[in-house]
């Protein structure tokens, strides 16, 4: 005699199909949005690459034969690696702070750490030009108090745009790292001391280990965006600190050369999608050694 099946198992199945459909149906608009507006610019930003009187690769092959081209594309890289290390640093003392925190004092940390979030980017990076010009506040400070004697170089190299990205990113950072924090079971701290860990022992080798997986988001989070910023090194970099991000708008806005930016667009683009899908594997590994 054939089983028969269960109608409960029938009903919660029937449910769950439900279920979907409502989920997919209330996602249409969402998806209709990305596509329009997302994937739509880069399909023609692709197109605008790869087409001149026909399908050509010249654009991206007269982007690799170019040394000075090339050159701002690892100095690109370097920048952005240089200000992920540099805004984990400053940003895991931050996040330990404000995860340990209790009560209003908490409220008010995290206020403040969102409070750049209200204000535009380029108002805070003129902020950081007023604060480190050649006569700007910090310098008519030091040389006030007679501990230099003239102005520091502090604006229009690589240290502006350094302290400005960093500024900028740091809730980028902070954010994950944070969530990962709060997510961390404080009894494995209690059991570690029990064990005879001492505190910072315990700090390497349980607490650090296992935000681990909130480090790893918060710096490919603030990887990609110092891959892709333009506003703060154009502001507080200096004549030779270009990046890709000015080499597009210069190719762009001052050359009208649109299908040359278009393709050192989609190289950065590319750049940036391959290294997250890279430390996406990484940090989906981390989240299963971990146990987060």
């Amino acid at each position: 005699m054939a089983p028969t099946a269960d109608p409960g198992h029938r009903g919660r199945a029937r449910k769950h199909a439900d279920r979907g459909a409502n989920v997919s149906f209330l996602l249409l608009p969402l998806f209709l949005l990305f596509a329009v507006f997302y994937l739509y610019p880069l399909g023609m930003l692709l197109s605008t690459s790869l087409y001149d009187d026909g399908v050509t690769l010249q654009y991206y092959s007269d982007f690799f034969r170019e040394p000075a081209y090339v050159k701002v594309l690892g100095r690109t890289v370097q920048l952005a690696l240089s200000v992920t290390f540099l805004t984990l640093v400053l940003s895991y003392p931050m996040a330990f702070v404000l995860a340990t925190a209790r009560g209003r004092l908490a409220k008010v940390l995290l206020a403040v750490l969102l409070f750049p979030f209200w204000i535009s980017v380029l108002v805070r990076t003129y902020s950081w030009m007023v604060l480190l010009g050649w006569r700007g506040v910090l310098n008519n400070f030091l040389v006030g108090l007679g501990l230099q004697r003239e102005p520091l170089p502090l604006l229009y190299n690589q240290f502006g745009v350094h302290v400005g990205l960093v500024y900028v990113l740091i809730p980028f950072m902070v954010l994950p790292i944070y969530s990962s924090m709060q997510a961390f079971d404080r009894s494995l701290l209690r059991a570690a001391h029990g064990l005879g860990a001492g505190p910072v022992e315990t700090l390497l080798r349980v607490f650090v280990p296992l935000t681990m997986p909130g480090v790893a988001a918060g710096c490919i989070l603030v990887f990609m965006l110092g891959l892709g910023s333009f506003v703060t090194p154009a502001l507080l970099g200096g004549p030779r600190d270009i990046f890709v991000s000015m080499l597009v708008e210069k190719q762009v806005s001052g050359l009208l050369n649109w299908r040359f930016g278009a393709a050192i667009s989609t190289i950065l683009l590319s750049l940036i999608l391959g290294i997250f899908l890279v430390l996406g594997r990484f940090v989906r590994a981390q989240k299963a050694f971990t146990g987060e």
